[in-house]
């Protein structure tokens, strides 16, 4: 079996890459970055998506396709909406359209987000089944793409899945950029600066360890439903404050403090979003397994012994 992951040079991608290695796949991942880690039996090509010849050939010998690609945050989302929408959705559909036309395609996987895609809603954890009213540009992106492929499910038979993982963290994480509470939260603290935190306790989120994800992507490709969504998370919901006290021992134990920087709630953000995975679960057997004082402790390692204390805010 040979896997494509397209986008697959970042966190998520270094993550999937090598659990991919290990069931036994040939991985060749495509991205016009260059990737976090390069690991031996992989192949990395370096190119767009948009370089057509370069995209057919390498797509031609793989039998799943991984789509992890998308040029945009959920923060920048909003800044220019419009560039959201060009700049993932015609990608994505000319990625479907190219899969129809492969004769050695068993699955193409896209992965959505399970933090944007529902928006407030009556159920938590929310299943698959709940609701989707997304709030922000990015989730309503992610929620048009899957409907592409859904689409072309139904009407022309694509092999597609859609994974919605809940709020991903772990080693390899980069604080600052405007998408991770956890690698932000370890940054300021690092640095000795409060930490941002909107509207009393802050947002309740679903943290899913970057390993438990990738496994999770797997159990979806080997025993997914073509023409059907996952929820990827842990069902259990933190809110940023808990988060922090999680983090205080860590920080405490190192002769750091944990300030918080208490601002006004924001309207786009979604108060509260955890995950219910019991389909994924009944469907693949797939749970996660890592504890989170664990995660949070790894994770703050990883980032102390490669950030620097000087580095400007």
């Amino acid at each position: 079996m040979r896997s494509c992951l397209i986008g697959g040079a970042g966190f998520i991608g270094s993550y999937l890459t090598p659990v991919l290695l290990a069931s036994g796949r040939a991985v060749v991942v495509l991205d016009p970055r260059s990737p976090l880690r390069r690991l031996p039996g992989a192949e990395y090509v370096i190119g767009h998506y948009e370089d057509a010849g370069l995209f057919a050939r390498t797509l031609a010998g793989c039998e799943e396709w991984i789509d992890l690609a998308y040029v945009t945050q959920p923060k920048t989302s909003f800044e220019d909406p419009l560039h959201d929408l060009m700049g993932n959705v015609p990608a994505a559909v000319a990625l479907f359209k190219r899969a129809l036309d492969s004769d050695r395609l068993r699955r193409v996987l896209f992965v959505s987000s399970g933090g944007t895609v529902y928006g407030p809603t009556a159920h938590q954890p929310t299943p698959e089944s709940s609701q989707t009213q997304p709030i922000s540009p990015y989730g309503i992106t992610k929620l048009t793409i899957e409907k592409y492929a859904f689409m072309f499910h139904r009407t022309r038979g694509l092999p597609a899945l859609v994974v919605r993982p809940s709020n991903a963290y772990g080693p390899g994480q980069v604080p600052f950029t405007d998408q991770g509470f956890v690698a932000t939260a370890i940054g300021s603290i690092l640095r000795r600066q409060p930490v941002p935190v909107f509207g009393g306790g802050g947002t309740v989120r679903d943290y899913l360890y970057a390993e438990d994800l990738a496994a999770g992507i797997l159990a979806v490709l080997e025993s997914g439903q073509p023409g059907e969504a996952y929820n990827l998370g842990t069902g259990m919901g933190l809110s940023n404050l808990q988060v922090l006290e999680a983090l205080a021992p860590i920080a405490h134990s190192r002769g750091l403090e944990v300030a918080i920087d208490q601002r006004p709630a924001r309207g786009f953000d979604v108060s509260v979003n955890v995950l219910d995975i019991t389909k994924v679960t009944q469907t693949t057997g797939w749970r996660p397994l890592m504890p989170f004082e664990e995660g949070l402790a790894r994770t703050w390692e990883a980032i102390a012994a490669t950030f620097s204390l000087s580095s400007p805010s």
